[in-house]
C-alpha cells in the first residue's frame, strides 16, 4: 500500500500544474591559520524555478553563480552542458529549459524492481560567462550550448528515483552536434 501511494502522489505531481524553486548556497574555505596547505575560498550559489505552462508541462530557468580564488577545483555545475570546465575566477550560469512529458508508461522491468514511469522530451538553451582578473582588467570568456534532452524517469527498489537519456546539443565552440548519455539520481 506505500509504495502504491508514493507511486501515485509522484506521478501526481508530475502531470499537475506546480510551482517549485530551490535555492542552494555554498561557502568554503582554507586558510593555513587552520593548518591548511594554501589559502583559497569558493562561494556558489544557485536559484532553480520550476513555472507551470500546462498540465505536466513546465518552464524550467536556472540560475547560478560561481566565485572562487586559490586552489579549489572548478565545480562542473556553473558550465553549460557539453563543456567540463572553463577555469574562470567567477562564472554565472543561466539555463531555459522547456520540459515536456510526452509518454506515460508506469512499465516494470521484469528482473529487478525498476518502474519506467515516462518519457519525457526537454529542449533547452544553456549559456554561460566567466571572467577573471588579469592586472587591472577583466577577460571574459562566454560559451553556450543549445539543444534537446531525450529521458525516462524511473523508480528503483520502489524509493529511488533517477532520470536517464541522452542530450543532444550544439556548441558555441566547436559548431558540431554532439551527444552524450547521462544517467542523474535525485537523493
Amino acid at each position: 500500500f506505500e509504495f502504491l501511494l508514493n507511486r501515485s502522489s509522484y506521478t501526481f505531481r508530475n502531470i499537475t500544474l506546480y510551482l517549485a524553486w530551490f535555492i542552494n548556497t555554498n561557502f568554503e574555505f582554507s586558510n593555513s591559520a587552520l593548518l591548511s596547505d594554501y589559502n583559497s575560498k569558493r562561494f556558489s550559489s544557485e536559484l532553480d524555478l520550476f513555472l507551470p505552462i500546462l498540465n505536466g508541462n513546465n518552464l524550467e530557468l536556472y540560475f547560478g553563480y560561481l566565485f572562487k580564488s586559490g586552489n579549489y577545483e572548478y565545480i562542473n555545475n556553473f558550465v553549460p552542458i557539453g563543456f567540463s570546465t572553463n577555469n574562470s575566477d567567477k562564472q554565472f550560469r543561466f539555463t531555459a529549459s522547456y520540459y515536456q512529458p510526452l509518454i506515460f508508461l508506469e512499465w516494470q522491468t521484469p528482473i529487478i524492481p525498476l518502474f519506467i514511469e515516462y518519457i519525457y522530451l526537454k529542449p533547452f538553451i544553456d549559456y554561460s560567462i566567466g571572467w577573471s582578473k588579469n592586472i587591472n582588467q577583466y577577460e571574459m570568456d562566454t560559451i553556450n550550448s543549445i539543444g534537446v534532452q531525450l529521458s525516462t524517469k524511473n523508480i528503483l527498489f520502489y524509493r529511488y528515483t533517477f532520470d536517464m537519456g541522452i542530450n543532444i546539443y550544439k556548441k558555441s565552440i566547436s559548431k558540431n552536434i554532439e551527444y552524450n548519455p547521462f544517467i542523474r539520481f535525485n537523493l
